[in-house]
C-alpha cells in the first residue's frame, strides 16, 4: 500500500538510512550483520500477522563514511572479516 506518494519498504528505507546518518562513526558494516539483516527482512509478516512479505534486500545504502567497506563486502568473493 502506497500512502503519502511512498511505500512502506521506502519509508522503512529511508527511516533506516536516517538512523545510520545519525549513527555513522558508531556503525560498522560485517557480513554477518548484512546477513542478520536480511533475515529480518524476510521475516517480516503483513499486518494481520498471517503472511511472509518475503522481503529481499536488493540495495545496500550506507553513509558516504561507509561506501568503501560496502565496496569492499560487495566485491568479495569470500567473507572479508
Amino acid at each position: 500500500m502506497i500512502q503519502g506518494g511512498r511505500s512502506g519498504v521506502a519509508r522503512y528505507v529511508i527511516a533506516l538510512s536516517e538512523a545510520l546518518v545519525r549513527e555513522q562513526h558508531a556503525v560498522d558494516l560485517f557480513v554477518a550483520g548484512l546477513d542478520a539483516d536480511r533475515v529480518l527482512m524476510a521475516g517480516q509478516k503483513d499486518i494481520s500477522g498471517n503472511d511472509y512479505l518475503d522481503l529481499r534486500p536488493s540495495v545496500l545504502l550506507v553513509p558516504t563514511g561507509l561506501g568503501g567497506t560496502a565496496r569492499v563486502i560487495n566485491g568479495a568473493q569470500y567473507d572479508p572479516d
